[in-house]
């Protein structure tokens, strides 16, 4: 857990230095992972309201948030901090605690040296408080943070909070996937309306024509045996196929 107390508390504190390279190394492949929920495109979604309430009951202050990092911006999905829906990279706290598998706090921003001149402690509306845990999804990416911040000071935060706030990491990460799980469904019905589409092409244009030409009534009864067994063969294609999807689907 990367750790700044506050001066004024009686516990040893411990400092923080700014990593050089913000950007972890298996960050284009992150990035990939992040991009397969389709969630960055869906900013201020209300599918996190319920777990945005939890936290902000359970720190008492503070505005909470469930980001997620991109390769330029932080997105905010769920934010009730303002009306913006992401921010520079660079600018967030959140691209430094997705570098960490642990919390990252910060009771009093304005105690870590390294943050002295940074973008995201801006003159006006400056964060002084800064707790995050990592989005971590199956692959062991971590995606994004959820956690809480504020314009003012904090001095302390307990064990409960901290574990309760994974809880509800986990949380998001499950409805991520059931989100994830449900966008490749679709892609595959997609897919298996396609093949079926042109599958069912050629059976259906063999009935058609078939069709046309038992309509002249110089056809020989042999003509018409051959034609009528090649209607019912293609008729046969079709509900072969039919059935098909329908055990490809069942058995999901």
């Amino acid at each position: 857990m990367k750790y700044y107390l506050s001066s004024s508390l009686s516990m040893i504190t411990m400092s923080y230095n700014k990593p050089v390279n913000i950007i972890p190394l298996n960050d284009e492949e992150r990035i990939r992972q992040l991009h397969q929920y389709n969630i960055t495109d869906n900013a201020l979604a209300h599918d996190f309201d319920t777990i945005l309430l939890l936290i902000t009951d359970i720190f008492q202050k503070g505005q909470a948030f469930i980001n997620f990092v991109d390769a330029e911006y932080v997105f905010s999905t769920a934010n009730k901090t303002d009306g913006t829906n992401k921010i520079a990279r660079v600018e967030s706290l959140c691209s430094l605690a997705i570098l960490e598998d642990s919390p990252t706090l910060f009771l009093d921003t304005k105690l870590v040296p390294d943050f002295l001149h940074a973008p995201y402690l801006s003159a006006n509306k400056e964060i002084r408080f800064y707790v995050a845990v990592p989005l971590k999804n199956a692959e062991g990416f971590n995606i994004g943070t959820i956690g809480v911040m504020d314009y003012l000071p904090n001095q302390d935060v307990s064990d409960h909070q901290l574990n309760t706030l994974k809880l509800l990491a986990a949380l998001v990460m499950e409805k991520l996937e059931a989100r994830l799980s449900n966008i490749l469904l679709t892609q595959t019905n997609i897919l298996n309306l396609r093949r079926l589409v042109h599958d069912l092409k050629n059976p259906i244009t063999t009935i058609s024509l078939y069709a046309q030409l038992l309509g002249n009534k110089e056809m020989t009864a042999d003509k018409v045996f051959v034609m009528a067994n090649r209607i019912e063969k293609s008729s046969v294609d079709i509900q072969n196929n039919l059935n098909n999807l329908l055990t490809e689907t069942q058995s999901r």
